[in-house]
């Protein structure tokens, strides 16, 4: 009773806590946690809030059904229909999955059937999400038309050579027809196009629609051939470079056509693409589709939330619904078109795209390719779609018994597994937040890191533990890339207990990235995956870091305190299977502290020098994020406008640009006619090009550098503090050009700014620097051996493309 009402309280806390916007948040945050005995509150509501049991087998495939017949259908009577049907083919299985939750959900669906998109966490949901709310919102409230004649008239437009053509079978249900090509000539822009319909043979208002829109080709059936046969006869009197099948009974999205030819135009070894399919009731249809070792087909993830993140990102499938399924036409040709066996419909599909996997082509699920689908809405009956799914099953099996042997057997635990038809090995990447390069602070690295494991042939989930809000362009970029992104956006952390309990032993490698993060994550991750590699990415040593912030502060602490520190940092890298460090010094002293097989991993930049010379350029220029305060770039910054800059104004009128996220008031604070504090920008080649001179005042940190580097992968020679030099091992009057102290720091400046062959001998050696430093090759070596791949070829197979395959607005 007591802990049931620990839990209740917990849980409102929790909740009201959730209200509290971020700011006022991070401001008591500090005064809250160091409150006594809270600390020991915050341990309990963790263990009482998050902790379960793992579930047995058998209830899990109970609730599983359950949740079928709740969600399967949109209608009251639908909801009921299925729980008896559930009851009379498993008597038990309502018994064994009873509980409150399903209860709710039972009532909430008699009370609210439609309108479930939206539930899940994102507090601030994308553009694709409003868009399909919108269009769903439409579509409950639009009344069917009663007169053909009344429709506004349609005109598609004409094109001699077509890069995609439409087809599309339709029997009957003229209103669906006039939905589906009217969502095609309102959605579809800046692509050659034209739309096939093939009739077989309606007898209700649908050859009279047919004729009132303008520019539609229609191939006209005395008789209903069927979904397959009809879908052939569109495709051979098709003149696109593409054919994108398509149901009548579907409504695409603005997105989505651009999507699909992006997909399919950016790798050759790509035969076919299809999209997130998403019922009228707002439930996922399908992410893709999973071919069993028996011939059985699923879904992934029908009826689930269709923007969870699980669903969100790019990757191979065994195959996609050929209610949208974009594929070559000559390919399609070469193929024999849908196999005939299969007629009238079902399975078609799932043959065509094995008989692509067999010749060594991928078929590619592209999240962002979207439709509206009423699922068996252009069928004469759900039962009969049902009867030939299984009749064609028998046929799809005697077909394909070789290759259906090295397919799963259909488990819900196999499941995550068999989403990926690529079978790649599975890394589960750890870190504070999306790593968005924008940020600073070791994320343009971990960017850098998670891109390269993907491209080396690992599949990757990104896990942020601290801040998991979703961060576009960059969990965007990424998802596209292959990469699943497991974000939320309601101010709550992730559970990576609950996470790895649902996808135990899922993953071959974990790397962990920052100390906060081992400490808290190791022991999660020994007890749900004990298999996996364990990767700590060192991204910097912290306790030397915070021992040269006391420094600074004057804190009273003597050199045994400071290894006591160090060791207690060094005591959780003894515990991984490998340690990533940024670099030789960093490595060295993760050594010292029991580190096993340290790899260094520091940066990954190509050189590309910007035009402006000398002459051209003017102003200093300091990047760095500054997300918390006190941090190492808050302090530089300080020191920089209070100590060096006033100095510097003796000799020069220059102005000092601060670009990058900027979260203080301290900084926000140094406005002013000389220092232009600017924030983030999506752009940094700009701010590069026109500065002369790149400043690095820091005075206490650890790891490497980013900005320098990359300020002189582009030719803008740099001011610096010993610290910053001494992490990259550059020179004096070499590479960059180094200030002591703050007069020292300015005088170094002044010289660089007025000085053209100084300038242009540091811009030389910086180069050669970022050149011999961080060579792209050196930098993948690393990774692969951290993570234990082989260095032979063929274990470095990248089964997803290097650059992201499709980026909003890419086609116009």
């Amino acid at each position: 009773m007591i802990r049931s009402s620990v839990r209740t309280f917990l849980a409102a806390a929790a909740f009201a806590w959730s209200k509290v916007p971020e700011r006022e948040r991070r401001a008591l945050r500090p005064l809250l946690w160091g409150a006594p005995g809270l600390q020991r509150l915050r341990r309990l509501s963790k263990d009482m809030l998050w902790s379960t049991q793992p579930e047995d087998p058998t209830r899990r495939q109970a609730r599983m059904w359950v949740s079928d017949a709740l969600y399967g259908e949109r209608t009251r009577g639908g909801v009921l229909w299925g729980l008896l049907m559930l009851a009379i083919r498993e008597p038990g299985t309502l018994a064994r999955a009873a509980s409150a939750d399903a209860a709710k959900t039972l009532v909430r669906k008699f009370l609210t059937p439609d309108g479930v998109v939206g539930s899940h966490d994102h507090a601030q949901p994308t553009e694709l999400e409003l868009e399909v709310r919108a269009v769903l919102a439409r579509l409950s409230q639009s009344s069917d038309p009663v007169d053909v004649d009344r429709l506004d008239r349609l005109a598609l437009p004409q094109f001699d050579h077509p890069d995609i053509s439409f087809v599309i079978p339709v029997w009957n249900h003229w209103r669906y027809t006039y939905a589906c090509l009217a969502a095609i000539a309102r959605c579809v822009r800046g692509t050659s196009y034209e739309a096939i319909v093939v009739d077989n043979g309606s007898s209700d208002e649908t050859p009279h629609l047919l004729a009132r829109i303008g520019n539609l080709r229609v191939v006209r059936n005395d008789s209903n051939i069927g979904f397959l046969r009809a879908s052939n006869q569109g495709a051979a009197a098709a003149r696109g470079r593409h054919l994108l099948f398509l149901n009548n009974d579907t409504q695409l999205l603005s997105g989505t056509v651009r999507a699909l030819l992006s997909t399919i135009d950016s790798d050759p070894t790509i035969g076919a693409v299809g999209g997130r399919m998403i019922f009228l009731n707002g439930r996922l249809q399908e992410a893709g589709s999973i071919v069993w070792n028996d011939g059985s087909c699923l879904g992934y993830g029908r009826n689930d939330d269709p923007f969870d993140p699980q669903y969100s990102y790019v990757r191979a499938v065994d195959y996609c619904s050929a209610a949208m399924l974009l594929t070559p036409r000559e390919l399609f040709q070469r193929a024999g078109g849908f196999d005939e066996r299969y007629a009238p419909a079902y399975y078609e599909d799932s043959d065509y795209c094995m008989t692509l996997r067999a010749i060594g082509l991928r078929v590619i699920y592209q999240p962002a390719a979207v439709v509206i689908h009423r699922e068996f809405g252009s069928s004469p009956r759900a039962e009969a779609a049902l009867e030939a799914q299984t009749r064609n099953r028998s046929h799809f099996v005697e077909k394909w018994a070789s290759a259906l042997g090295g397919q799963p057997a259909p488990s819900p635990l196999a499941v995550l597994r068999a989403r990926d038809a690529s079978h790649r090995r599975r890394l589960l990447f750890i870190d504070d937040r999306v790593p968005d390069p924008r940020l600073g602070t070791g994320y343009p690295r971990a960017n850098s890191m998670v891109t390269s494991l993907q491209e080396l042939g690992w599949s990757i989930t990104l896990f942020p533990l601290l801040h998991p809000e979703r961060l576009d362009p960059t969990t965007r970029d990424l998802e596209q890339r292959g990469v699943e992104v497991i974000t939320r956006g309601d101010g709550r952390r992730l559970d990576l207990k609950g996470f790895l309990e649902q996808r135990r032993d899922l993953y071959d490698v974990v790397l962990i990235s920052r100390p906060h993060n081992m400490k808290e994550a190791l022991p999660i991750v020994r007890r749900f995956a004990p298999r996996a590699r364990v990767v700590y990415d060192a991204e910097a040593i912290f306790a030397e870091r915070e021992l040269r912030l006391l420094r600074l502060q004057g804190g009273g602490f003597n050199e045994r305190f400071a290894q006591a520190r160090i060791r207690l940092e060094g005591s959780l890298v003894g515990q991984a299977d490998a340690i990533t460090a940024v670099s030789a010094h960093e490595a060295k002293i993760l050594e010292q502290f029991g580190a096993r097989r340290t790899y260094v991993v520091g940066h990954s930049l190509d050189l590309r020098p910007t035009a402006p010379g000398y002459d051209e350029r003017a102003g200093l220029l300091f990047v760095g994020g500054i997300l918390d305060s006190p941090s190492p770039n808050e302090d530089a910054l300080l020191y920089f406008a209070r100590e060096i800059l006033p100095l510097v104004r003796r000799q020069l009128r220059c102005s000092l640009f601060v670009v990058g996220t900027n979260r203080s008031e301290r900084v926000a604070a140094l406005k002013s006619d000389d220092i232009r504090v600017v924030g983030r920008v999506d752009d940094l080649e700009p701010w590069y090009s026109r500065a002369r001179v790149f400043v690095a005042p820091t005075r206490y940190a650890a790891g490497l550098p980013m900005k320098l580097h990359e300020a002189a992968s582009v030719g803008l020679p740099s001011v610096v503090t010993p610290l910053i030099a001494s992490q990259v091992g550059w020179s004096d009057g070499r590479e960059v050009v180094v200030g002591r102290d703050a007069a020292e720091f300015a005088r170094g400046l002044v010289a660089l700014y007025s000085d053209r062959g100084l300038w242009e001998r540091i811009r030389a050696g910086a180069l050669n620097a970022v050149q011999r430093d961080c060579a792209r090759q050196t930098f993948l070596a690393g990774l692969r051996a951290a993570t234990g791949m082989h260095l032979d070829a063929a274990d470095a197979t990248a089964d997803a493309p290097a650059a992201p395959l499709y980026r909003a607005g890419s086609l116009n």
